[in-house]
């Protein structure tokens, strides 16, 4: 076992990449269990197989993780009269999410590292290290918080260089060495702050504005030594103040004022000098009571229309027709918002129309597939629109995916049309970019005597991409009539009103992210395009200035919106009328925390999958909250657990796979007929997800049969 210790050390030394040693640990089994995205640089260390590294960890290659100690040794040797049992001690180690090990650390036995945690050179881990934790020293502690310190390397984020080889060019290091100098030479130069947003030589006069500086002063002073906090500038913009520090002072200043510092304030403006972190601080007190005092500018009773009423007539309409007609009967009504562009439905008809005579002129014929890359702007669903409109089927591919995966994705799904951000012209299918449809897309107006054929209600409209979170990626076929139905099912379910405005932040390419579009312009609403929630000014400036009505959130979002900004939250407890949550069952505190935060809004947490776009919710805002629960069947949506023994049932307290029958599951997967075979038994489809109903019929989530 030694040998092979060493021959696996050996190994690993060859190999410079982190990344690679992490491979290999994986690929022979070396520790206890590494998951994805992992960084490893040390040997193999003595049992290491008590060692487990959770998902985009990194280990130092100068890190020491001691899975045991020889300590019962020595003791035996000075006290020889008492029984200290084998002379080791082993103890296991385990690292969770988003860790980063730093150079010459010591990881000690018996020990776990939280999730987002940043342990600094040196450090010396004795005991548990808490979430969203920055520690340092012998033994380490806590000095700061992750998402500060996330915040202060954010700032400095254009002196990050990738040179090859690690060879830095002598032009850049002769002007790395300038900005050195200038740096220290207009900290030395300069007797004021640079012009800031708050005007601290007037405040310096007021008396408060003198006893929170004094304060401030104090507090620094006492904890970080060498500086002159009274006459400083430039503490952040001079290097005075580094990343470890600076999260050390927002911690300080949080306990000494009793107050919440937003990590998006954490810059060179806010704490640049004495004078402006006493703005700071000052500023916050009087956004808080803003924030209390503020409410929705437009009434939702002015603002919304009815409820939407099934009409089973409209779910035989293809959603690219019910758009066109309230292009007709609705006009002026905002379709789809981005940034500062609204675009009408009148408007919207106008460019799918025009996109789809230009794809007609480029080929594109019924039953054709034509890969769409995702894009939170209007061309995007309006390109998926024309696409219908042609008789065709959209296969949408996310944004970031390189040309090699689009075209692999093309390949899979016998695509001769790819629509992508950037141009390309090497590919062997046609290629069009997004530069070309914006030079079109404005070529036409529809008026109610324009000739229209749409597309027959039962052909393909989409193949969509699962992630292949537990397994390959498979491409998920859907009708026009699924997706139509889909949309109606789902605004009776969730209680949709016209004119309600749904902010859809998941990316474009994901069955939450379509079906999220297909449902507001279905039925007459508008939806706010924004790609992700890692701007949360620009989160909160759009749900005010577009007066979004509706969210679709995944939990970890909803537990950064409660934790983080809940006063911000709280702010449109009259306006939010829904927010609707999937792919995970709730926390009881997040449950909570949000029905504190917006008491009048309907809560849904839902479960739905790629294959079955209706499944069940409950409304967690008017029943009592349910543990793990994924409430009850919706409307149009059978669900029942196939047991073991092969039989269904809906009993409660049967564990079984859980599966759904609807008029709304998929076709199938595309060309794989004997997969889609496999999934489907007596017209129910059957999850690899594993439920059982309580004696109320609520489903709960127990779990996966094939987790990977």
């Amino acid at each position: 076992m030694k040998l092979s210790r060493l021959y696996h050390s050996f190994r690993l030394s060859m190999m410079r990449s982190y990344v690679k040693r992490a491979q290999y640990l994986k690929k022979h089994n070396l520790i206890g269990a590494i998951g994805e995205k992992c960084r490893w640089g040390p040997r193999v260390p003595l049992y290491a197989e008590l060692i487990k590294l959770h998902n985009n960890v990194t280990i130092h290659k100068t890190a020491i993780l001691m899975t045991h100690d020889m300590v019962n040794g020595f003791l035996k040797a000075s006290r020889p009269d008492l029984d200290w049992g084998a002379r080791e001690r082993i103890g296991c180690i385990e690292i969770m999410d988003n860790v980063y090990v730093s150079i010459g650390c010591m990881i000690m036995p018996d020990v776990r590292i939280n999730k987002n945690c940043f342990i600094s050179a040196g450090s010396v881990v004795t005991s548990d290290i808490p979430e969203n934790s920055v520690v340092a020293g012998n033994p380490a502690k806590v000095v700061g918080r992750f998402d500060m310190f996330v915040a202060s390397r954010l700032m400095k984020k254009d002196r990050n260089v990738r040179f090859k080889n690690q060879e830095l060019p002598p032009e850049r290091a002769a002007e790395e060495w300038e900005f050195f100098e200038n740096i220290r030479k207009q900290s030395a130069e300069q007797n004021a702050s640079d012009v800031s947003s708050v005007n601290v030589s007037a405040a310096a006069d007021d008396a408060l504005f003198k006893s929170t500086r004094e304060k401030v002063i104090e507090v620094l002073s006492e904890n970080i030594s060498g500086v002159d906090f009274d006459t400083a500038q430039n503490l952040v913009t001079g290097n005075v103040l580094d990343s470890l520090s600076l999260i050390t002072v927002v911690n300080l200043f949080e306990e000494a004022f009793s107050c919440k510092i937003p990590f998006e304030t954490v810059n060179a403006d806010n704490f640049n000098s004495a004078d402006r972190m006493t703005a700071l601080i000052l500023g916050l007190d009087k956004t808080e009571i803003a924030v209390e005092e503020a409410s929705p500018v437009i009434s939702n009773d002015d603002f919304l229309g009815d409820f939407v009423e099934y009409d089973e007539a409209e779910t035989y309409k293809p959603i690219v027709q019910r758009i066109f007609e309230y292009g007709f009967k609705e006009p002026d009504e905002p379709a789809i918002i981005v940034e500062d562009t609204t675009t009408t439905y009148s408007e919207l008809s106008n460019i799918i129309y025009s996109i789809y005579k230009w794809l007609v002129t480029r080929g594109v014929k019924k039953g054709d597939h034509v890969v769409v890359q995702a894009s939170h702007e209007v061309t995007c669903p309006a390109c998926w629109y024309a696409i219908h409109l042609a008789g065709a089927v959209m296969v949408p591919v996310e944004k970031s995916a390189p040309e090699s995966r689009i075209l692999e994705i093309a390949a899979e799904t016998d695509s001769t049309y790819v629509i992508a951000l950037k141009p390309n012209n090497t590919s062997n299918v046609t290629w069009i970019s997004y530069d070309e449809v914006y030079a079109v897309e404005h070529d036409y107006k529809v008026t109610a005597d324009t000739e229209i054929e749409y597309p027959d209600i039962y052909s393909p409209c989409e193949i969509i991409f699962t992630t292949g979170t537990t397994g390959k990626s498979k491409g998920v076929v859907f009708t026009h009539r699924k997706k139509s139905l889909y949309a109606s099912v789902m605004a009776i379910n969730c209680k949709v009103r016209k004119r309600n405005r749904s902010l859809v932040l998941a990316p474009l390419n994901h069955a939450g992210g379509i079906r999220t579009v297909h449902v507001p312009l279905a039925n007459c609403g508008s939806i706010v395009l924004q790609e992700g929630l890692s701007d949360l000014n620009r989160f909160f400036g759009a749900i005010e200035k577009h007066h979004v009505t509706a969210i679709f959130l995944p939990p970890s979002a909803i537990r950064l919106l409660i934790y983080k900004t809940g006063d911000k939250l709280a702010r449109f407890k009259d306006q939010i009328v829904s927010v609707t949550t999937s792919s995970a069952p709730l926390y009881q505190s997040d449950s909570d925390g949000l029905k504190k935060l917006l008491p009048n809004s309907r809560l849904n947490n839902s479960y739905q999958s790629s294959e079955v776009p209706g499944g069940t919710s409950y409304n967690y805002a008017e029943v009592q909250f349910k543990p793990d629960s994924i409430g009850k069947p919706l409307i149009g949506t059978e669900i029942a657990l196939l047991t073991e023994d092969g039989k269904f049932t809906q009993e409660p307290g049967v564990r079984g796979q859980i599966c759904a029958k609807s008029e709304m599951n998929m076709v199938g997967y595309y060309n794989e007929p004997e997969l889609t075979e496999s999934v489907f038994r007596d017209g129910w489809f059957v999850s690899s997800d594993i439920g059982v109903f309580d004696d109320e019929g609520y489903l709960y989530y127990v779990g996966r049969q094939d987790d990977v």
